[in-house]
């Protein structure tokens, strides 16, 4: 259990707007409640993993501290940690304790942890424009190859919870990681929320930026982003068409509009810093920046659909 485990520690790699601003992001402000929830209902319930080996993008690694995983491991072994039930379904689960025989028991001699999995709590005050994760519980996830008569077959890989952890900060925090880079996607085939109204958080973070309140970022090289360009990667466009008359041999202009599409942003890269408390383990993340991202299908010349994704904008928060 101990390589296994230790495996956590070696794999745990992740990497790490064009108008005066007019919303108040500043949470110090006296006149703005930052304990709000414009997400409804007030327990916006998130589910998502984060893989550390197919990051949507190259060079997006940057090393977690390994000391506290290391010392989790062997907290882990000595049972000084509590730990809680998990599921393979990736759902809450139940708050029965757990042993580190229990710990054992999920374990597979030819699986690996390559990701980590997160419940948490979301919010959003639209009036500061801050948004907050609160972290529920946290698992390693470990994945192995399906045996069938003996034989493993590469090609259907399970998912498994090892266990859960969650509580109450106990000690003092360490920062294990800064600008760990994700994409969270609201797949519709798996379960990523719950009672989360994706079209209306898509309009909080993107109505108040086409309307000029808010600074926006290109997301790789920092430079400002126009409104008119995030209209366009929105499928914003503005057709003329001229046509004549036959019988007066007049012209006239017609004008098409096209409006912005929100309902192709189906997922958000966040940039985040990671502290863990150093006796429960509990895992506290501050948001730096968002992204969102629209989703496109297309077509290529043999008929066959793909998608194409396209990172809009980024804002950086408080």
């Amino acid at each position: 259990m101990k390589q296994i485990l230790l495996f956590l520690a070696l794999s745990l790699f992740l990497y790490s707007c064009n108008n005066t601003v007019k919303i108040q992001k500043n949470n110090s402000e006296a006149s703005v409640n930052t304990d709000v929830n414009d997400l409804l209902p007030t327990n916006v319930i998130v589910y998502n993993e984060v893989n550390f080996n197919e990051q949507a993008l190259p060079n997006w690694t940057l090393g977690v501290d390994s000391v506290y995983m290391q010392k989790l491991n062997e907290e882990v072994l000595q049972s000084n940690v509590q730990l809680y039930s998990s599921n393979v379904y990736y759902e809450p689960s139940s708050n029965l304790e757990m042993t580190d025989n229990d710990v054992r028991s999920n374990m597979v001699t030819n699986g690996l942890i390559n990701s980590l999995y997160f419940i948490e709590k979301w919010s959003f005050n639209k009036a500061a424009y801050s948004f907050k994760k609160e972290i529920v519980s946290w698992s390693p996830v470990m994945e192995y190859y399906k045996e069938i008569n003996g034989r493993v077959d590469s090609s259907k890989i399970i998912k498994k919870l090892l266990y859960d952890l969650k509580g109450e900060s106990k000690g003092t925090e360490k920062l294990i990681a800064s600008n760990i880079i994700y994409e969270i996607s609201f797949d519709s085939e798996r379960k990523t929320n719950e009672c989360f109204n994706l079209e209306q958080f898509v309009h909080y973070i993107i109505d108040p930026v086409i309307n000029g309140e808010i600074e926006t970022q290109d997301f790789f090289d920092n430079s400002e982003k126009s409104i008119l360009d995030i209209r366009k990667s929105l499928g914003y466009s503005v057709d003329s068409i001229e046509t004549i008359n036959s019988n007066t041999g007049e012209s006239s202009i017609d004008v098409n509009i096209t409006k912005e599409n929100l309902l192709s942003v189906q997922a958000f890269i966040f940039t985040e810093d990671w502290v863990i408390d150093t006796k429960s383990f509990v895992i506290r993340k501050k948001i730096k920046s968002i992204a969102p991202v629209s989703t496109k299908i297309r077509t290529d010349e043999n008929g066959d659909d793909y998608i194409v994704k396209k990172i809009i904008f980024k804002v950086n928060l408080n």
